[in-house]
């Protein structure tokens, strides 16, 4: 009976931990991509910069996704710049991120303006 009683608390304190590692690995990249638009050859620039700030939500570092993106004539006639900052232990939603972007659930930013396009 002490040895099953044991047992079933060192599983119950393995599982403890287990789950402290996990909250502690959860975090947010907190992206701010700029967009550079270029006319059809790719080269001159149309017009004024502009800089999206967004947040995801992620479970360890090497999940946040860059979106730095060089111009491809005819998909997209824009370079984009994308530098991330991983907050290990915060949430989207807890740091000013609480604005769902349309198109992509995924990101949460300050204010629509600041979604990424």
């Amino acid at each position: 009976m002490v040895r099953s009683a044991l047992l079933a608390l060192l599983i119950f304190a393995a599982s403890c931990n287990l789950n402290k590692d996990d909250e502690e690995t959860f975090g947010i990249c907190v992206h701010s991509t700029t967009k550079q638009p270029k006319q059809a050859d790719c080269v001159t620039v149309n017009g004024g910069s502009s800089v999206y700030t967004y947040c995801t939500d992620e479970k360890i570092e090497k999940d946040c996704k860059n979106l730095s993106a060089g111009c491809s004539n005819p998909s997209s006639l824009a370079t984009y710049d994308d530098t991330i900052v991983w907050y290990k232990g915060k949430k989207c939603g807890e740091s000013g991120y609480t604005e769902t972007c349309t198109g992509n659930s995924n990101y949460k930013a300050s204010n629509q303006t600041f979604c990424p396009q």
